[in-house]
């Protein structure tokens, strides 16, 4: 067929694909061939890896794991420096360690916010805060 991919074409194909269909089944409800199917969920994932989506979410929106996503990616990259195209070079050694990052962060956010809550709470009991902020903190805490 070789025509271009429309996003609705993409949407069932990341649909039928996420719901387990093999590459010939996608191909004959598309009309392609089981090959272009295969090379299209290789764009798609590399493509969102290239623009920093995390891999994790996009295993999760495929219904794959991490394994068969790597190799998909790896298989695309491979394509691409086949044909002599620039790649994106991704890293999954430091997907656990950003999640740790990212979860440390929050974590620490959290310890501000509680003991930001806690000195409030102080000025709040010792009457030291003025008549407006008296009333956003009682709004906070539902008194």
């Amino acid at each position: 067929m070789n025509s271009r991919w429309t996003t609705e074409e993409k949407n069932k194909l990341i649909n039928l694909y996420s719901n387990k269909k093999t590459f010939a089944e996608i191909g004959k409800i598309l009309n392609r061939s089981p090959n272009a199917i295969k090379l299209r969920i290789e764009a798609i994932i590399y493509t969102n890896l290239a623009k920093n989506k995390s891999p994790k979410d996009i295993a999760k929106s495929l219904n794959i794991d991490m394994d068969t996503l790597k190799k998909h990616y790896y298989s695309h990259k491979s394509f691409k420096e086949n044909r002599g195209e620039k790649v994106v070079d991704i890293s999954f050694d430091n997907i656990k360690q950003n999640k740790l990052t990212d979860e440390n962060r929050i974590l620490e956010e959290i310890l501000k916010n509680y003991e930001m809550k806690k000195k409030i709470k102080k000025l709040y009991k010792a009457n030291k805060l003025d008549k407006k902020h008296k009333l956003i903190f009682e709004k906070l805490l539902g008194l």
